[in-house]
């Protein structure tokens, strides 16, 4: 049986010119086996928006395929089935359905089936948190693509393993993979999968900690898709930029993105990618200690992700609600929502996941002293996350571990997992270290080789001297042989033996002379290679430095962003107030009348005030002290109002923010921002927000 549920998504506008034109071959298609591949590639085209069509033009495909024997046919049809099944998160009937297409494409031997075959297993075999399987099969998919020669393909696999890696924490792998992937779908793939790829990339920077190379990967990625039109990518691109932020600690700066995020993905109806983000926004409102708004954001992620069946992103929100309330110390309503995300990450076999669910739990029980409970908990938990190879989840379980049993009195056992907690703290610092530790290393390696070098130049020149020496004494020993050969012939005999000899030690000499010779050139070979080590660690300490001005310039803008939002929500208060007083002024009467008129128009003056403003442009000056500098030599006909508007700009405010600020309609910042492109004459292809940040 079939678990197959209709579920649409209107992001495929540019599929539709595809559809369409599929849908005009098949009506003239007269062969079977036309119709079938048509079929087929309809359901290809659907099976990321619409169930219910895949599994109609799939149903179609199998019906005819088998009447005409067409196995390939039946293949394809059962990878789409196997397709949709796994996107609805029916993750063992996937398989079946993966399964089914490998074995028909084995006995056709069909190459293309076998490889789409081990990709869909793959996929769900990563899904349930089982990498090395994953793995397994994207390896076994690669190869039979690599035989078939189809760079599109090949380059999906690298993406795969990649995908892989990273869920694994092998972040150099990941990179490696992506790249490579990166490289083909720029010369072989639609555009939104080199958008993916630039994303992808990202994805690691990130984990790995480098959040200006992750920032630098999203925003590529996000012009690739703003070039091409991909408003969905677009999406997924802020809410990654939003993650950065997230790490970075940024939470107001991250829920921007994240709100970016959201209003695309309200448009398009993309119920997949609002779910994500109200979850990363509810963790953002979380750590601001605002738990009204991080419940809020959770139930409406809840909400969405029950009508799609997202269960993971339902797991993520019971999750997000259940910390909430333990932050709160409300421990029944949040050991209620822990267990409602245990039952569904065990149920869709979110391994890597369930040990912080099970450690959850494990802390409801420890805060009101229920140690039996929390032993039971971390048990579990300590398992999933040693298979998993979580450390950081490793650390956390045995915290909680050494201090239930402190509390038991047990204290060899709280020792025993104390240590195992201090090993694994240590761990994950040490990887921090680890990366500076190394580069000291690297200079002491070098100077270790530069004085074997010196010692080396010096025996090999001493050698070269001793051997010219030598030389020196052949020659002359030629010479008296040869005086000799002539004084007496009876000593011709002898001669030509020393001559002999002496041809031997010659050749031996000349022999050494050239290994000496080839030593040197060696050495200077090697001397190259030294100093292109130290000039790729002289730029990468270049790039490193880079990155800490960037982050702290970023950090700069943060506050500044900050602080113009203060003043649209002040300028807001205000202008509300005066709405307010205004009615009241109609309803009073004589002096009370009077009184209000003045504040009302003392909080109009207040609106105008340009202190506020004044402090925002000392501090931009501050972050940013050449900009007003430059723009002003540049344009010197710009207004005051005209440099207010650009540093808004360069500060990456939207339409709707820059408009409050300055207290007018959407419609006139638009304008605005027009007459300001069309003052300093930049040409329509070229951004002002990249041409500001340029600056």
């Amino acid at each position: 049986m079939l678990f197959i549920l209709a579920y649409t998504n209107p992001a495929f506008a540019q599929q539709q010119p595809t559809i369409d034109s599929l849908k005009h071959l098949l009506t003239a298609a007269k062969q079977d086996k036309n119709k079938i591949n048509l079929y087929n590639s309809l359901a290809k085209q659907y099976r990321f928006n619409d169930s219910s069509k895949v599994a109609y033009y799939a149903s179609l495909a199998i019906n005819l395929a088998q009447k005409n024997n067409y196995p390939k046919g039946i293949a394809d049809a059962y990878y789409c089935l196997g397709w949709i099944t796994y996107m609805k998160n029916h993750y063992k009937e996937s398989e079946r359905l993966f399964h089914k297409t490998l074995s028909i494409s084995q006995k056709a031997k069909y190459p293309v089936g076998i490889a789409n075959a081990y990709n869909g297993l793959g996929v769900v075999n990563k899904n349930q948190g089982n990498y090395t399987k994953a793995m397994q099969y994207y390896q076994q998919s690669l190869k039979v693509k690599i035989k078939v020669g189809d760079q599109n393909l090949i380059a999906h696999s690298y993406n795969n393993m990649g995908n892989v890696y990273t869920l694994q924490g092998n972040y150099k792998k990941a990179l490696k993979h992506h790249y490579k992937a990166l490289k083909l779908r720029m010369k072989y793939s639609e555009k939104r999968f080199e958008a993916m790829s630039y994303n992808n990339i990202g994805v690691a920077y990130q984990n790995m900690g480098y959040y200006s190379r992750a920032l630098k990967y999203h925003q590529q990625s996000l012009t690739v898709a703003e070039n091409f039109g991909d408003t969905t990518i677009v999406a997924l691109n802020y809410g990654k930029i939003g993650n950065v932020y997230k790490s970075l600690g940024n939470y107001t700066q991250a829920l921007q993105y994240y709100l970016r995020a959201v209003k695309i993905d309200k448009r398009l109806g993309n119920k997949y990618g609002l779910g994500s983000n109200y979850v990363a926004m509810g963790e953002c409102y979380h750590q601001l200690n605002e738990f009204f708004h991080a419940k809020q954001v959770y139930q409406n992620a809840l909400s969405i992700s029950k009508k799609t069946n997202e269960q993971s992103t339902q797991s993520a929100a019971y999750q997000g609600l259940a910390n909430v309330y333990l932050s709160q110390k409300q421990y029944k309503v949040s050991e209620k929502y822990f267990r409602k995300a245990l039952h569904l990450r065990k149920k869709t076999k979110e391994n890597a996941l369930l040990s912080e669910t099970l450690l959850g739990l494990g802390t409801v029980a420890y805060e009101q002293k229920k140690y039996d409970k929390v032993l039971v908990f971390t048990k579990e938990g300590m398992a999933k996350a040693q298979k998993s190879a979580r450390l950081a989840a490793i650390r956390d379980v045995a915290a909680l571990s050494a201090k239930t049993y402190e509390a038991l009195k047990d204290f060899k056992k709280a020792y025993t997992h104390y240590q195992l907690y201090k090993q694994m703290e240590d761990s994950l610092v040490n990887k921090e270290i680890i990366r500076k530790i190394s580069q000291a290393e690297d200079q002491y390696k070098y100077r270790k080789y530069q004085d074997s070098l010196t010692t080396a130049r010096q025996q090999a020149e001493k050698r070269f001297e001793t051997q010219i020496q030598q030389q020196k004494l052949t020659n002359r020993l030629r010479l008296y042989i040869a005086i000799a050969s002539l004084l007496a012939m009876t000593l011709l005999l002898i001669g030509v033996a020393v001559w002999n000899k002496q041809k031997r030690k010659h050749i031996l000499q000349n022999l050494v002379l050239k290994e000496t010779q080839k030593e040197l050139l060696e050495e200077q070979i090697l001397r190259k290679e030294i100093e292109e080590v130290a000039l790729r660690e002289q730029l990468h300490i270049d790039e490193k430095i880079k990155e800490i001005f960037q982050v702290n310039l970023e950090s700069k803008d943060h506050e500044l962003t900050k602080q113009a939002l203060y003043l649209v929500q002040k300028q807001q208060l205000i202008e509300t107030w005066s709405q307010e007083l205004t009615e009241l002024i109609k309803q009073a009467k004589g002096t009370v009348k009077d009184n209000i008129q003045t504040l009302n128009k003392q909080m109009k003056k207040e609106v105008k005030a340009t202190e506020a403003w004044n402090n925002f442009t000392q501090t931009f000056e501050l972050a940013h002290p050449s900009f007003y500098k430059k723009l002003k030599t540049s344009f010197p006909e710009l207004t005051t109002y005209e440099l207010k508007l650009s540093a808004l700009i360069r500060l990456n405010l939207d339409t709707y923010d820059i408009a409050e600020f300055m207290n007018i309609s959407p419609e006139s910042a638009r304008k605005a921002k027009l007459r300001l492109r069309k003052k300093m004459n930049l040409p329509s292809t070229e951004a002002l927000r990249e041409y500001f940040r340029n600056m």
